[in-house]
């Protein structure tokens, strides 16, 4: 099956919701994801976030579990505020290559659309770069960790929006970078990486890619978390083995869902945690 690229645009208004979908004949292989809001809904709020989240969620939903997809980007005009900007993170901020379009276009169809395909062939490069760390270098690089459970200051900055504004060589450099200081942090012994609370994260190995393909959690955010990593897919089944330096896993873990996990009563000295923070065994 061929790879796909989702385009999904918050807070269209409708001419613009349907002149977008334009870009699938542009570019092969692309699906538009673009639902017009109403006239008196804000362009960027929690209500087109989620209705955004939903419609991508439904189309992803409907693929075979073993189906590829390739890449994600999502688009908005410019946030006006640092509370949009943390609305639209919170929401694809894990899973989409997020790209903002300059507040002079609002209202400007044609211009939108024409920039929003200018603007992929610039930003495809770099969306590789991603795609090839999170593939090929998936048990070295930091771009796959559970952002919610490795405690890091590394996972710290993939949490915010750490791409804004770098071109494509600035991405390779930053990877790079990253990945460096991810390896001063590899445990010897069992060859995991040791976060702030002595949990040592053990990538899988090829032979060990069990459980889901593409774990989906309890919610629209999970499911998608699940199958994309900053606009690019994730290795199906790649997980990490955690355990403590300590013993048995006395710590507080968080789900896919948002929800927390008290590891101490199951007295556990390992839990798999997917790149989503999809946990299992499940409680």
């Amino acid at each position: 099956m061929s790879k796909k690229h989702y385009i999904v645009f918050i807070g269209a208004q409708a001419a613009l919701s349907e002149e977008l979908r334009s870009l699938e004949k542009r570019f092969v292989n692309t699906v538009v994801i673009a639902p017009a809001r109403k006239k008196k809904v804000p362009e960027i709020c929690k209500n087109t976030i989620d209705t955004a989240q939903s419609e991508l969620f439904q189309q992803l939903k409907s693929l075979p579990s073993n189906a590829e997809v390739a890449r994600l980007t999502v688009w908005t005009y410019e946030p006006t505020s640092l509370a949009e900007l943390e609305d639209i993170w919170q929401g694809f901020g894990k899973s989409a290559w997020v790209q903002k379009i300059p507040q002079s276009l609002k209202d400007k169809v044609s211009q939108t659309t024409n920039y929003i395909q200018n603007e992929i062939k610039k930003i495809l490069p770099s969306i590789h770069h991603i795609s090839k760390a999170i593939y090929s270098n998936r048990a070295r690089t930091p771009l796959s960790l559970p952002l919610e459970n490795f405690n890091s200051k590394i996972t710290n900055e993939l949490s915010s929006f750490w791409y804004n504004k770098l071109d494509e060589e600035e991405i390779k450099y930053t990877i790079k970078d990253l990945t460096n200081r991810l390896s001063q942090t590899k445990n010897l012994t069992k060859g995991g990486f040791i976060d702030e609370r002595s949990l040592i994260f053990s990538p899988c190995k090829n032979g060990e890619l069990h459980g889901l393909p593409h774990p989906t959690g309890n919610t629209c955010s999970a499911f998608i978390n699940g199958r994309f990593r900053f606009g690019a897919a994730i290795f199906p089944g790649f997980h990490y083995d955690v355990t403590s330096k300590t013993g048995n896993l006395k710590i507080i873990l968080k789900r896919s869902d948002g929800e927390i996990r008290d590891m101490a009563p199951e007295k556990r000295k390992n839990i798999n945690i997917f790149p989503n923070d999809h946990l299992l065994p499940e409680k």
